[in-house]
């Protein structure tokens, strides 16, 4: 049988609808939205604060992909999360959505997360995206976190790696201005007092308390082989300022889409640890390399040392040889005979 409720249409399997109006309210028992070909007109899709903050409620674009990516359609999709805090992502007509490989399509619409930042006091982190990785736009999308404006801005990988982000040099509450592909950045609400950040990837987003300094933060974007989600699991694009749980990044693969990483090279030689990391090789191989010449120092000297031990071994030879031909020769010189005298 099949139902419409606030204007999603109630599929087979229990928890599982497909939605098809413009603006939809998700029911407390859903747990997966299908979003095909018929969901060309949606453009909002909203989980009410009766919905439990924390359960996660994904969108499945699966009929809509091909290969690791997916096309949305003409129409701007807003998927907000009320709640205490309310959290909105505004994905932009026609963007193109690139997974990592394997990727099914689905996508985890705003849940409520609890994560911890040596960075600060977090006071709010959402979550969006994919939990194998993140998922990458060719398009700048927005998120709003309500309340938080004068806040800084982190996001953290699924790894549990997390970045600072820059806040924006002239984004405003409808454009991401210049900001380059694969980076993000934060800004305050013109006339509210929320916390926008524009970006080309999904992930766990944070707004936070510094603990010290004047919250200035760094730009980065870690790429991936699907142009946003692999982690080795690994970036790319605006370079990580690492701040804690910090494992290894692979900055390798190239995401697809048009989006590189030159911008998160130029984010990790920015930040302090990055800073103090290449300080650190850099003394290092300094090290090795006064070590490698006193080593070299060291072997030509030895060498210098032999030859004239064996210089001196030759000439105490010669001496030998000398000598010993000499006493030859006077060993085998014929002695004369003495003569007699007469008597």
């Amino acid at each position: 049988m099949t139902l419409t409720v606030d204007g999603i249409t109630a599929e087979n399997d229990e928890g599982e609808e497909t939605v098809t109006n413009s603006s939809t309210t998700i029911s407390s028992t859903t747990d997966t939205l299908i979003f095909d070909t018929s969901s060309v007109n949606v453009e909002n899709i909203v989980i009410p604060s009766t919905t439990l903050d924390t359960k996660i409620i994904t969108l499945d674009m699966g009929a809509l992909q091909v290969g690791s990516t997916v096309t949305l359609g003409t129409k701007n999709i807003t998927l907000e999360r009320q709640g205490t805090t309310d959290y909105t992502a505004i994905i932009p007509a026609g963007t193109v959505i690139t997974g990592m490989s394997g990727w099914d399509g689905k996508l985890i619409l705003p849940t409520v997360s609890s994560i911890t930042s040596d960075e600060g006091t977090v006071n709010t982190a959402v979550e969006m995206g994919s939990s194998a990785g993140s998922l990458t736009f060719d398009k700048a999308v927005k998120i709003i976190i309500e309340g938080m404006a004068g806040k800084s801005a982190l996001y953290q990988l699924p790894n549990g790696t997390q970045y600072t982000i820059t806040g924006c040099t002239d984004a405003t509450d409808s454009s991401a201005g210049s900001l380059a592909i694969g980076s993000e950045c934060y800004t305050d609400a013109a006339n509210r007092n929320d916390l926008i950040i524009w970006t080309y990837h999904f992930t766990i987003f944070a707004a936070y308390t510094p603990t010290s300094g004047d919250g200035t933060t760094h730009s980065h974007y870690h790429s991936t082989s699907a142009g946003g989600g692999s982690y080795s699991e690994d970036i790319s694009a605006s370079t990580p300022t690492e701040l804690s749980s910090v494992n290894n990044i692979n900055l390798n693969n190239k995401p697809t889409g048009g989006i590189g990483i030159t911008g998160g090279v130029i984010g990790a030689l920015t930040s302090p640890l990055s800073l103090l990391a290449i300080g650190t090789t850099l003394v290092l191989v300094l090290i090795l390399i006064v070590l490698s010449k006193k080593k070299k120092l060291a072997e030509e000297e030895r060498k210098k040392k032999i030859q004239h031990q064996l210089r001196d071994v030759e000439k105490d030879v010669k001496d030998v040889a000398l000598k010993v031909e000499e006493k030859n020769l006077t060993e085998n010189k014929p002695k004369k005979k003495s003569k007699k005298k007469k008597k």
